[in-house]
């Protein structure tokens, strides 16, 4: 296929430029300051105006508007095919050497979607990009598109599936983007994320108040903000504040758990530990032994005659 070197303004700039994610450009903005466009963008010559009908290399063309630079080397494709099958051909191309995300799915597809003879080739993209060939599916991947950018980045960075990616359906754009501060800063992965998101929503919910609004409470605040807990720390923390928060009666549950182990006495080498968030249920009894006291202390201990009464209240509590 024939090489060229065209004006920009000679090439279609429409709803392709849409698509690409400022996080997509900025290496190749730094790489074609720096060294051009070293890999041609495929073009169609079409009898629109501007003449030039980009089928890939999106980005590229992206990253060349960026640098101000006049002119870009294009691939000239075979006019004898429709622009969809020269896309399923680039496409192609790509999925051979790299896994496509989701939003990745959705962007080609919104693509294909502009192109001449697309329908003919549905199913084939399906195929290539491993969905089901549905209208729902379709419709489903194209509203990803919507989702604000931080979504999009960290659906993509993370390799989140269609179903995970659920939890943004519908969701207001600031609160998307708070969430996407919350996750970074905490690094949550989709599964702790999406469990967190859901107990705020429910807080929200039964207190008819907005799920930004449970965010910034205090006792979230003062969590995602302490300086003194690293973020494995806050992820537990936040957890624990927001289950107390959906479920009140948690609160007194623990106060009296605590209350029963005080009552217990356990000696300084045992200790009594729970699930503070009540999912896995049961207590664990264990001891640090290091002096001979400490074992006829423990043993003491266990031997004490109020001791399994004590336990039994604490395990009707769990």
């Amino acid at each position: 296929m024939p090489f060229s070197v065209i004006p920009v303004k000679e090439i279609r700039e429409d709803f392709f430029f849409r698509f690409c994610d400022d996080r997509d450009i900025r290496g190749l903005v730094a790489s074609v300051r720096a060294s051009g466009v070293i890999t041609p963008v495929p073009v169609l010559v079409s009898d629109t105006d501007p003449p030039y009908v980009p089928v890939a290399g999106f980005s590229r063309l992206r990253a060349v508007k960026e640098t101000g630079l006049e002119e870009v080397p294009v691939r000239l494709l075979s006019a004898a095919l429709p622009a969809a099958e020269h896309f399923y051909n680039e496409v192609r191309i790509h999925t051979a050497a790299n896994e496509i995300s989701v939003i990745g799915k959705a962007r080609i597809l919104a693509i294909l979607h502009r192109l001449d003879h697309h329908d003919a080739l549905l199913h084939r993209f399906a195929d290539l990009l491993g969905i089901p060939n549905q209208p729902p599916v379709r419709e489903e991947l194209s509203v990803l598109l919507d989702l604000q950018q931080s979504v999009r980045e960290y659906i993509s960075g993370n390799g989140l599936s269609l179903k995970q990616c659920r939890m943004f359906t519908g969701m207001d754009p600031a609160l998307q983007d708070r969430w996407m501060a919350v996750a970074a800063g905490l690094h949550m992965r989709a599964v702790e994320l999406a469990e967190v998101m859901q107990l705020t929503a429910d807080i929200a919910g039964r207190g008819k108040i907005p799920a930004a609004a449970v965010l910034e409470s205090g006792e979230i605040t003062a969590i995602l903000e302490s300086p003194d807990m690293n973020g494995s720390q806050k992820r537990r923390h936040l957890k624990k504040c927001l289950l107390e928060l959906r479920y009140p009666e948690l609160t007194s549950i623990l106060q009296r758990l605590r209350s029963l182990v005080r009552e217990s006495a356990p000696p300084a080498c045992v200790a009594v530990d729970w699930d503070a968030t009540l999912e896995e249920p049961g207590i664990a009894v264990s001891a640090r032994l290091k002096t001979a006291e400490d074992l006829e202390a423990a043993a003491g201990w266990l031997r004490r005659p109020g001791l399994m009464p004590v336990l039994r209240d604490m395990l009707k509590e769990i």
